[in-house]
């Protein structure tokens, strides 16, 4: 067995405690380097880098070469998918999303894409039926596994209590309704608790 790697979500530094005062990418990764962190799960989100910036392989490189100038691997991409949760955008335009989200993870150097269903877990949307929210989600999720294969990048949902469809049960229904060889569930230990109790 290898030796286990450490890394840390780089959106700790932008949100919570540090919404009013992200802290800059370079001091983050000057940080865990002192600190002896392996990697970054990267965060594709502003101030850090932009999904809009991501766009812009020159900028993915420059975020490629100051991880790499402080001996930080890229443990998975959290892609940024707010503005097409999977129950409700259009399929094509979430598979567009995740094509350019495994773009950024092959110039990154991982082979991980991670997703959240978007939505928060006390409504059902725009009127829809629980069934239809979940099948919806299961067939997207389906085809974005297939899509990212395609680019050596497997897609990985996390569940979160704060999102629909975090209950044990509904867990393990989705990765059986998935049904692909490229889906898998990222387990955060805080989060499995969080939605058992």
């Amino acid at each position: 067995m290898g030796k286990k790697k450490v890394s840390v979500g780089n959106w700790a530094y932008i949100w919570g405690g540090y919404t009013d005062k992200p802290v800059p990418l370079t001091e983050v990764v000057k940080r865990l380097q002192e600190y002896k962190f392996d990697g970054i799960e990267f965060g594709v989100f502003a101030p850090h880098l932009s999904f809009e910036d991501a766009k812009d392989r020159q900028k993915r490189l420059a975020v490629k070469k100051l991880l790499d100038d402080h001996g930080l691997a890229v443990s998975a991409v959290a892609a940024d998918f707010g503005a097409v949760p999977p129950m409700l955008a259009n399929p094509a335009d979430y598979l567009d999303v995740v094509m350019q989200h495994a773009e950024i993870c092959v110039d990154l150097g991982t082979n991980k894409m991670r997703t959240d269903t978007i939505v928060p877990p006390t409504e059902v949307p725009g009127g829809m039926s629980y069934e239809t929210c979940f099948w919806r989600t299961a067939e997207v999720f389906h085809r974005a596994a297939e899509v990212a294969g395609h680019y050596g990048v497997k897609f990985v949902w996390e569940f979160e209590p704060g999102f629909l469809f975090n209950k044990p049960s509904e867990v393990a229904r989705m990765a059986y309704a998935v049904d692909h060889p490229n889906f898998g569930v990222l387990f955060d230990s805080c989060h499995a608790h969080m939605c058992a109790v």
